[in-house]
């Protein structure tokens, strides 16, 4: 506990990741996006929140909710590339309200969490876990667009 707190970690219950899964839960993603792209937005923020931790500088100056809410902004802009009429900015509001951030500390941290993700392998390098259990890349998005306008054609490939 001493570390903990000469580091000036704050220690609670819940982590941004719950945030994330909570305010999923209250957007009702599950029942408004095709089974593939909810379970790739599951998947690029257990992505992005396992990413973030390791930046202490951002977790030590973001509040839980900032995080949940610019990591799922992060992930709702990737959705937004794959499906054009996914409702980003209708999203976002309801991401503030939810979560009771502000939009300006949204776009910062969002900012700032797509630059730790990009950049991941060459900030972390001896870091294997993300790439070993999350085999999550950002090159990957127009590989599922392609299969997700497949299934919304009703076609397989």
């Amino acid at each position: 506990m001493e570390i903990f707190s000469t580091l000036g970690y704050k220690l609670t219950n819940t982590t941004p990741h719950e945030f994330i899964m909570n305010t999923i839960f209250q957007l009702n993603l599950k029942e408004t996006l095709t089974p593939k792209l909810y379970d790739y937005v599951l998947k690029v923020c257990a992505y992005l929140s396992k990413a973030n931790m390791y930046d202490y500088e951002l977790v030590s100056q973001q509040d839980h909710s900032e995080l949940a809410a610019a990591t799922l902004f992060v992930a709702f802009k990737i959705i937004e590339q794959l499906d054009k009429t996914f409702p980003l900015n209708q999203m976002l509001n309801k991401i503030k309200e939810i979560l009771q951030v502000e939009e300006d500390i949204v776009y910062d941290c969002a900012t700032r969490i797509l630059a730790v993700a990009k950049n991941f392998e060459k900030l972390y390098p001896n870091l294997e876990n993300l790439k070993k259990f999350h085999s999550f890349n950002f090159n990957d998005i127009s590989s599922l667009k392609a299969t997700d306008d497949k299934s919304k054609n009703g076609t397989t490939h």
